[in-house]
This record gives structure tokens, C-alpha cells and sequence, in this order.
């Protein structure tokens, strides 16, 4: 089990500041420099290093770990772009730290070929307009060996991700939370890996928790995992785990039908229908239903009823609005994926789990949108239903709301979020709840990518080995 990371936005932050704070100001940007030093030390990074300091916070934190790491007998070089610029924080550190060890902007360039670069120039608070001088900078720390962040990479929006001056970091150092717009899109490539450093701020409010998986495989940020993985029973028969329902497929995405129903499977559970209007869907462990069209006429007469869970839209390219309808009737968890996801989708429950990637979620908007977290917030409300973004992050929204990373492209295949529909699908059918089934389909497939070849085959094998390591918790 491990503790919690939290994500949280600007205006958190602030109230943070405010109401989490229990000593004085000098006090705690001492700690902070010390607690990232001890991080940089921890992960063995260069001996060389260059902090860029900025105006403000972010700009006294990277002073106080340059005095840290200084202190630990690093070679430290700092370049202050704002000599300008006081303030009693500000001035102490600088007054505190050798001259010698100030260099001026014109000499940063001649540092790139040993110096670790840190950036420690805007935070929470920056802006497009970033001044010349620091538009400068960022290109120039393009050409250093390595490049680490201080809480905020200075280019992008902390709150919606946007970003003003494209740099890939290698780090983030983010004080003891990570911020939000660093988990979603394009902001989730560019800051790199994402450290949560704790110095004993205490976040009174926060949006998100974090999850995701380090490259050794282990999940990073998640609670106990036997208190979400369901029990067998052991005198248990088929109908204890199904039947899940596939509603899937269509003449020329019939595959999609086949991946969704071995997510299923996957998962544990053991009795299949499959209703389609297509019969190349031919799977032995389950019971083929074809039907005319996916409508609420068609599928009542052939007992949908009877399933405990069911997954409606790989694989579908044309449906009757009257389907969501009778799913919402049966009063069972359902997964709404792929061809099922449209402008149209009415008020559902909260048993519903929407599981667009960034484009569809756009085509049932009906447009693009800036701040993802509180679209999809307003959205789920709005529609009363849980949803899973897809991409290099994925977003959890609802009651209880998670930001899971990921980024590995082997998991850039065709086929896989059919597969992960089934998975969730499949522990539904078992008794999890909504958020329980996203969450652990979510880690399943995470693992599964790190160790597979690149062929989505590989994953389900892979896939099928985390699910069975998951029952023997």
C-alpha cells in the first residue's frame, strides 16, 4: 500500500497557502529546497548542475535547492534573468549564497555540453506572454544533457495544460502535489516523469488523486488493491460471474465484437451473450444472438434481460436511440464505447461508464474544448454518468475522480480499447462498482503494455497473466 498523490490546480494551491502551511515562509521554501535536493541526490543525477531562477516562488524555490544541492558539494551555477527583482525571501537566499557562483545569461550557453539545466523560472502563476528573456532560455535549455523542472515546467498553463513554448523535461519536481495541467495531452509528454516531493504542506482541497506506473512496473500512488479485486466464491457456478452482454459489431468491424468479448473474459467472467448483427462473431465461450439491428425491438424479444453487465458500441456503426432506453431499463452497469458514443447520448444513471479517447469525446461535444477537467466534470454531471477518457492520460470522473498516466505506445493499438470495454464490462458482472472496474481495467492494461511485444495479441496474452496475479491477492 502506498500513500496517496495528490493533483491539484492553482487555485488550490492558493488555499493552500493560505490554511497548509504551519511555519513561517522562509521556514518551509528552506525545506522545500532541501527535500528536492534530497530527491535529485536520491535518483543519482549529475554533479553539474545550472538552476534558472524566475521572479517569484518558483523562483525562490530553485534558490533553495541551488543552496541545497550547493551545500551537498554539487557544482552549482545559477543565472538570476530578474537582478532586479526583491523581496526579503529572494534577497536572503541570494545574500546567503557565494557570489561566485552567479553567472550571467550570456555565459549559460557555454555550460550545455556538462550542466544539468533546472528550471525554476514561472509556476502556477505564468502566462502566455512569457518575456524574451525567458522564451531565450527555454530554447536554449534544449541543448543541456538533461532538463528538470520545479514544480511547474515554465511554457505550460498549470491549470488546462495549454502550452505556451514547447520543451520536453525530463523531471518534474512538484511540490507536494502534482499539478493538474500537467497530466493531460500534450502538457503530459513535454514535463516528463512527475515527482510529488513532500514538505509538509497540507492541501485542504484538491481535484484529483494520482495513479500510474513506474518502469519497474509498480503502481505508484494507489491504495491496497485487495479492498477493489473481487472474491471468487468457491462453490460458485457460471452464473455467478455473467452472463456479461456484447453488443457489438457490425459487417465490416466485426473484430471489434471478438476483442470486446475476450476483455471479458479476461476479467473472469464466464458466461458470454453476444448480439450482433453480424455472425462472423464466433467465440466458443459464448452464446450467439443475432439480431436484425441494435434497437430496442430487436434486442428485447432475445432476453437481454438476463445479463448482469453489458458493453454496447465496438464495432457499431449505425444504432436506434431507443437502445439506451431499454439499457437504462435493465437497471444494470453498462459500458458505452466506440460507435455507441455520439452528440446524441441522453441523461443516462450513474451504472453508466463512458469510455471515450480525446476525439470521440470531442464528437460528442460537438466541438473542441481548453479546459478538459472541467468539461468532462460539467459533462458527466450534465449527462449522469461516469466516464474514462482514453489517451496518455486517463481521466476518471465522477464521485471519485483519478488521473492515471500512462505513456507507452506500445498501447497505441488498434483493438485495445475494445479489449479494455470487455475487461471493465467483465468486472462489472462480478460486483465491482463503476469506478472499481475503470480503476482496475485501467492497471491491467498498464502493466500488460510494459511487458509486450508490439501486437495487441501480446497485450491480451499479458493481460490475462496480470488478471490471474490480480485473484491470487
Amino acid at each position: 500500500m502506498t500513500s496517496s498523490i495528490l493533483v491539484v490546480n492553482s487555485q488550490e494551491v492558493r488555499l493552500a497557502d493560505k490554511e497548509g502551511i504551519d511555519i513561517p515562509i522562509l521556514d518551509l521554501i528552506k525545506l522545500v529546497g532541501k527535500n528536492l535536493a534530497k530527491e535529485y541526490v536520491r535518483r543519482n543525477f549529475p554533479w553539474k548542475v545550472l538552476f534558472a531562477v524566475g521572479p517569484g516562488n518558483n523562483g525562490n524555490d530553485g534558490l533553495s535547492f541551488a543552496k541545497a544541492l550547493y551545500e551537498r558539494n554539487f557544482l552549482v551555477r545559477i543565472c538570476n534573468l530578474f537582478p532586479e527583482v526583491s523581496n526579503p525571501i529572494r534577497d536572503w537566499f541570494i545574500n546567503n549564497l557565494p557570489k561566485d557562483i552567479f553567472v550571467r545569461p550570456e555565459e549559460v550557453q557555454n555550460l550545455a555540453n556538462e550542466f544539468v539545466f533546472v528550471d525554476a523560472m514561472f509556476g502556477i502563476g505564468q502566462r502566455p506572454n512569457l518575456p524574451d528573456i525567458v522564451l531565450s532560455f527555454l530554447e536554449m535549455s534544449k541543448k543541456f544533457r538533461k532538463r528538470i523542472a520545479v514544480d511547474v515546467p515554465t511554457g505550460i498553463d498549470c491549470d488546462t495544460g495549454e502550452v505556451f513554448k514547447e520543451v520536453v523535461w525530463d523531471e518534474t519536481f512538484c511540490v507536494q502535489a502534482i499539478k493538474v495541467g500537467l497530466c493531460v495531452g500534450q502538457a503530459s509528454v513535454l514535463s516528463g516523469r512527475k515527482t510529488a516531493i513532500d514538505c509538509n504542506i497540507r492541501f485542504p482541497q484538491h481535484s484529483y488523486n494520482y495513479l500510474g506506473i513506474d518502469d519497474t512496473g509498480q503502481i505508484v500512488g494507489i491504495y491496497d488493491l485487495k479492498d477493489i479485486v473481487p472474491r471468487r466464491h468457491p462453490l460458485s457456478h457460471k452464473y455467478f460471474y455473467g452472463p456479461v452482454g456484447i453488443i457489438a459489431g457490425s459487417e465490416q468491424m466485426f473484430g471489434a465484437a471478438i476483442f470486446a468479448s475476450q476483455g471479458a473474459l479476461c476479467s473472469g467472467a464466464s458466461f458470454l451473450k453476444v448480439f450482433s448483427i453480424t455472425d462472423k462473431v464466433l467465440l466458443p465461450e459464448g452464446l450467439f444472438v443475432r439480431v436484425s439491428k441494435y434497437s430496442a425491438e430487436d434486442l428485447e424479444p432475445v432476453k437481454i434481460s438476463k445479463i448482469k453487465s453489458a458493453v454496447f458500441g465496438p464495432g457499431v456503426d449505425c444504432f436506434e436511440p431507443s437502445v439506451f432506453d431499454l439499457l437504462k431499463s435493465l437497471q444494470i452497469p453498462v459500458v458505452v464505447d466506440a460507435g455507441g458514443l455520439t452528440k446524441s447520448i441522453p441523461v443516462l444513471t450513474r451504472q453508466f461508464i463512458l469510455t471515450p479517447h480525446f476525439g470521440e469525446f470531442e464528437r460528442m461535444l460537438g466541438g473542441s474544448f481548453k479546459n478538459i477537467f472541467n468539461t468532462l466534470k460539467n459533462f458527466s454531471e450534465d449527462r449522469e454518468v461516469n466516464i474514462l477518457l482514453k489517451g496518455p492520460t486517463l481521466i476518471f470522473q465522477g464521485d471519485r475522480s483519478f488521473i492515471f498516466e500512462i505513456k507507452n505506445s506500445k498501447l497505441s493499438m488498434g483493438g485495445l480499447g475494445d479489449f479494455m470495454a470487455g475487461l471493465i464490462t467483465g468486472f462489472l458482472a462480478q460486483g465491482m462498482d463503476p469506478f472499481q472496474s475503470s480503476l482496475l481495467a485501467t492497471l491491467v492494461i498498464a502493466k500488460s503494455g510494459l511487458k509486450s511485444f508490439w501486437n495487441l495479441q501480446s497485450i491480451i496474452q499479458n493481460a490475462k497473466r496480470e488478471v490471474a496475479e490480480l485473484f491470487l491477492l
